[in-house]
């Protein structure tokens, strides 16, 4: 009975840990370095206020925004931007892009010009009647690291 008992919290801790470690694996290899609709983003810290988030004064003095461009047109799904201490996360996005587009960045007022992050997308293309595969899949790119710049809107 107890050789019964042991086997089976053995087991169990056996699919545990290979459930946990899959996870994990699952997670880090998420992002892949293949670009493939040849996007650039940065981010940018500007001193002027931005109106569509402070419509009724006093507005903050700065904000952060993230910058993005593509050559190929693409609704941006998600976004992760870490600095090394903290990062910035919207999964529940839908975000056309065009050909350039500002989104405004909240709650990361210690990153400051001249800091370092690393920005990872979720991004598809958008549906058009030519693709061969009628829904778009999202691919999950790293974008590499990135300075923090003076300007934007």
């Amino acid at each position: 009975m107890k050789t019964r008992l042991l086997i089976i919290i053995g087991i169990t801790i056996a699919i545990l840990v290979t459930i946990v470690s899959m996870s994990y694996l699952q997670s880090v290899t998420k992002y892949s370095d293949d670009n493939i609709y040849k996007i650039s983003a940065k981010i940018n810290r500007s001193e002027m206020p931005y109106p569509m988030v402070c419509p009724i004064e006093p507005c903050p003095v700065s904000h952060l925004s993230f910058s993005i461009k593509s050559e190929t047109p693409i609704v941006l799904e998600e976004y992760l931007i870490c600095n090394g201490f903290s990062c910035v996360k919207n999964e529940k996005l839908h975000h056309d892009v065009k050909y350039s587009n500002e989104i405004p960045l909240f709650n990361i007022e210690s990153w400051q010009i001249g800091d370092v992050v690393s920005i990872k997308i979720g991004a598809s293309t958008l549906y058009y009647e030519q693709y061969t595969h009628p829904f778009p899949i999202t691919k999950f790119i790293d974008l590499d690291q990135s300075t923090i710049e003076s300007g934007g809107k």
